[in-house]
């Protein structure tokens, strides 16, 4: 079952992650957060625009690819793994748009 595993740091600072259903990392938070309410108002961002194509930045750094995920106003809510090739990011945005609307998260802060 896909996720969200939210985490607080030993500085204090929450991060979060998207896990789909096959325990791959989709999506990491952009930034670290100083408090949980912040992560969970980004989570709720992505929910909200993860089925949305045009939110989706690809991108190509020293041959490999990863991808943005973007608000309405392109201020970036997550950034995927890298991938070694076109077809495993496309896959990866196919996942991201399907499972990113869960409501389930795990917390351990």
């Amino acid at each position: 079952m896909s996720r969200f595993e939210l985490n607080k740091s030993d500085d204090g600072k929450f991060n979060f992650s998207l896990k789909g259903d096959n325990g791959e990392t989709l999506l990491v938070n952009s930034k670290p957060y100083f408090s949980k309410g912040s992560a969970m108002s980004d989570i709720s961002s992505i929910r909200n625009n993860c089925e949305y194509e045009d939110r989706y930045e690809r991108k190509e750094a020293n041959g490999k690819y990863f991808f943005n995920l973007q608000a309405a106003n392109h201020a970036v809510l997550g950034v995927s793994e890298e991938y070694p090739n076109e077809q495993m990011l496309e896959d990866a945005i196919a996942l991201a748009k399907s499972q990113g609307t869960t409501g389930d998260i795990q917390a351990s802060a």
